[in-house]
């Protein structure tokens, strides 16, 4: 291995082809795409949220079933800003790459791609994203086995920007937009550089590379029309940019980093009923764009450029292209006028491409929970959470067998001392008295004291005074310590000590007396109120 390449780089004059499909609706597949390019695709996208939403995960498996060697391409979106980004949720995305290594299967890891965009809930945040981004690099990199993932700094084509006056753009009086403002006018124009201030260091990136579209002639995007044929160098060297940013210079021939045209296509507006708007056809349109790299001259020119990867999907339009539909795909089998020209061109040049080996059948993705040991680890709240919700399940179950065990003790004593009396040997003592004669260590019946004090303590012994709740230390009406005298009338009968005891739970509890209170004796034990 060239040691001077970079994670997952090719050879000089070898390239990689890929695809992003339409896979979570069910329209595509990486076979379906092979079957129709004649080839083995070299990478395939994939694009997930970070934090993950639970039990939410990309079709990895589609991939599987190429039964190729051919790299994922996932793409990082943090859909709810940076600033939900944790630190689990940085480890959960390197542990995945972890495994997906060490089962065979290589990874360009795309994070919060399009980064400069103001469109998206993680755009123009320059402070946040660079912090982020080292995070993860750095975690990635310590990961030993993680060595055959490789981090894509992406942003989106400068064409446009700072894209004033959309939902995320930076707000003035910021950091962030002092850090933007790289000119240092007061004023974010499109002279600023759109690419700098989000460079996290040479050090922490492995691939760089850039999103080039043709959607049309003109904001906003509904006609058709024939891209210029040198827009995508005009892109990269920045030749039609104010800025006049050269990305390949930059980052590429001066970092020495590869480089790719990390997504792109050419769109051919449709009505709703699937036939074209006014315009070139579909195939001059992708024709046009797809020429201007496929071909060996512009290789030669752009030689650190070593993959494109095409978006090949159809999709609804949104705002002013609202009712027509965006078709970017060439190898669409609906339009085989379109796939046929672009198979023809790519058999050209099909020399220039690694193309992805084929493999025995391996699974290299299970869904977590699924045997492999990728579940999301919980943080220390999530643990604290678990052992609270345990606590609440567990504590009815232990009052439920802390009032049963009272209940059977108190109805032991009763029997024991009703054998007493029916024998003529009682003495005058209380009740569960060590002696009757010991006033000072006296212990206090269940009977003389209310119950809600006593579901613990249902015995208190010389350790607490038996004249005080255990729970507020208050006095408890017509107890003294170890008086035989005012105990005395109460152990008359048996019987009515047993329905006080009844009568005096149901009240507690809200249930009336043993007239009107059947209800808790014939509820469901598991969903009585206690």
């Amino acid at each position: 291995m060239n040691s001077n390449l970079a994670v997952l780089e090719p050879l000089d004059g070898q390239h990689y082809l890929g695809a992003w499909l339409n896979m979570t609706s069910g329209t595509d597949t990486p076979e379906a795409f092979n079957k129709r390019l004649g080839k083995n695709a070299s990478v395939f996208h994939f694009a997930q949220s970070i934090p993950e939403q639970s039990g939410v995960f990309p079709p990895f498996e589609l991939l599987d079933y190429t039964a190729t060697d051919a790299i994922l391409y996932l793409s990082v979106l943090p859909t709810k800003g940076l600033d939900a980004i944790k630190g689990r949720d940085l480890a959960n995305l390197v542990d995945r790459c972890r495994r997906f290594n060490e089962l065979g299967r290589r990874v360009f890891l795309r994070f919060a791609p399009g980064f400069n965009g103001a469109w998206i809930p993680w755009g123009q945040q320059p402070i946040e994203f660079v912090t982020l981004w080292r995070s993860l690099y750095s975690q990635l990199r310590a990961t030993k086995t993680a060595n055959q993932t490789a981090l894509v700094w992406s942003p989106f084509e400068g064409r446009g920007y700072p894209f004033s006056n959309e939902p995320f753009s930076v707000k003035s009086d910021t950091e962030n937009f002092n850090r933007l403002d790289t000119d240092g006018d007061k004023n974010l124009t499109a002279k600023d550089e759109p690419y700098a201030p989000y460079w996290p260091g040479d050090q922490y990136v492995d691939w760089v590379g850039l999103a080039i579209y043709h959607r049309g002639k003109a904001w906003p995007w509904v006609e058709n029309s024939i891209p210029n044929i040198t827009y995508v160098s005009d892109i990269i060297t920045g030749a039609n940019l104010p800025s006049l940013s050269n990305f390949y210079k930059t980052y590429v021939n001066d970092k020495k980093k590869p480089m790719m045209i990390a997504e792109t296509g050419a769109v051919h507006h449709l009505k709703a009923d699937g036939t074209p708007t006014d315009g070139p056809d579909a195939v001059t349109i992708k024709q046009t764009w797809w020429r201007q790299f496929l071909n060996v001259t512009f290789m030669q020119q752009f030689p650190r450029l070593k993959m494109v990867c095409f978006y090949e999907a159809v999709e609804p339009g949104t705002d002013y292209e609202g009712g027509l539909y965006l078709d970017y795909a060439n190898t669409n089998d609906t339009k085989p006028d379109v796939l046929s020209e672009f198979l023809n061109d790519l058999s050209t040049i099909e020399g220039e491409f690694r193309w992805a080996g084929a493999t025995a059948n391996v699974s290299t993705w299970e869904p977590p929970n699924g045997g492999r040991g990728w579940e999301e680890q919980p943080d220390e709240g999530s643990k604290i959470t678990k052992v609270a919700l345990a606590c609440l399940v567990l504590l009815p179950v232990l009052i439920v067998g802390v009032m049963a065990g009272v209940a059977m003790h108190k109805r032991w004593k009763r029997k024991k001392q009703e054998a007493g009396l029916e024998a003529g040997t009682g003495h005058g003592s209380r009740p569960g008295s060590i002696n009757g004669s010991e006033a000072g260590k006296a212990s206090v019946d269940m009977e003389d004291v209310d119950d809600s004090d006593t579901i613990i303590n249902f015995e208190m012994t010389e350790l607490d005074s038996p004249s005080r709740s255990p729970r507020n230390g208050s006095p408890l009406p017509g107890v003294g310590v170890g008086n035989a005298a005012e105990a005395a009338p109460r152990r008359a009968s048996v019987v009515e000590m047993e329905e006080l005891d009844a009568d005096r739970e149901r009240e507690r509890l809200g249930l009336g007396s043993r007239a009107s209170g059947s209800a808790w004796r014939d509820s469901d034990p598991e969903t009585r109120t206690l």
